[in-house]
């Protein structure tokens, strides 16, 4: 589900970029997992009374959608955990046929649709938690000798392929490259693109200058820049290379640099309480 409480967003979100239940940097043993949801209340849920509704009701049917025009057999977020879309469909046509987007409707329609749980460690109340966040770097719309570092458009030759549209076998697979003479072949790598650009099949959307800082937006996926203007856009993940990942923690870590030990993007919290909603059968 796309629609959350924060904290659940975050979790989700940040669980690719972090791997926090495996090694620094992956490749490790995952840790032992005891997701466990227990039924709960709204009165539970830190902020219900005084949470602002319509537009989290607003963003759900941005979602909804979205996710009615997908198989309704299909695993919601790739994972049967979160249901198929099928379990979605009423909830999504009951908020895609309201235009009221008052307070007392949008909060309405929730406690109608949606059973607060909270989630646990086992039957423990502490667990791990993770956080994601939207990195703000400093930009400017014209190459400078501050403003050097390029944030490139989606190369016009960059083509992405799900390989189980070719192969049952292949589902979830998905390959990136680039035509040449009728032959799809890997994209450059990052080392290339950074060294040379990307030619007549991209433009930088925008220059900033911190290289670390523009490394760690692509690999959050998403962040801000604030511009010399004074004005603040948004950037957001449109594709990839198709190159594999490789972490900068584990580089670290193998040249001797960190203590595996201190790196980490993960930590434990006595209490925690974070309650996402899910959908009424």
């Amino acid at each position: 589900m796309r629609v959350l409480r924060t904290a659940s967003v975050a979790l989700v979100l940040l669980a690719a970029g972090c791997a926090p239940f495996g090694d620094v940097g992956g490749g490790g043993p995952a840790a032992e997992v005891r997701f466990n949801l227990k039924p709960a209340s709204y009165e539970q849920m830190d902020g219900w009374s005084s949470a602002t509704l319509p537009t989290a009701f607003a963003t759900f049917k941005i979602s909804c959608s979205a996710i009615m025009r997908r198989s309704l057999v299909e695993a919601m977020g790739g994972n049967a955990a979160y249901g198929i879309v099928a379990d979605w469909k009423d909830s999504c046509n009951a908020a895609l046929s309201s235009n009221d987007i008052s307070e007392t409707s949008a909060r309405a329609f929730f406690v109608r649709w949606f059973s607060p749980v909270q989630v646990l460690n086992g039957e423990d109340e502490v667990g791990l938690f993770t956080g994601y966040y939207e990195p703000e770097l400093q930009g400017s719309r014209r190459r400078t000798p501050e403003f050097n570092v390029p944030l490139y458009r989606r190369p016009s030759d960059l083509v992405e392929a799900e390989l189980g549209q070719f192969r049952p076998t292949l589902k979830g697979e998905r390959v990136a490259g680039r035509v040449v003479n009728g032959r799809l072949v890997p994209y450059a790598p990052r080392k290339e693109i950074v060294a040379a650009g990307l030619g007549s099949a991209s433009s930088p959307l925008v220059y900033v200058n911190d290289r670390a800082a523009a490394f760690f937006l692509q690999i959050q996926g998403s962040g801000r820049i604030k511009l010399t203007s004074g004005d603040t856009i948004r950037a957001a993940y449109d594709g990839q290379n198709g190159h594999p990942y490789t972490a900068i923690g584990r580089i670290l870590v193998d040249r001797g640099e960190v203590p595996k030990s201190e790196l980490s993007c993960s930590g434990s919290v006595p209490g925690w309480k974070a309650i996402p909603i899910r959908p009424k059968p």
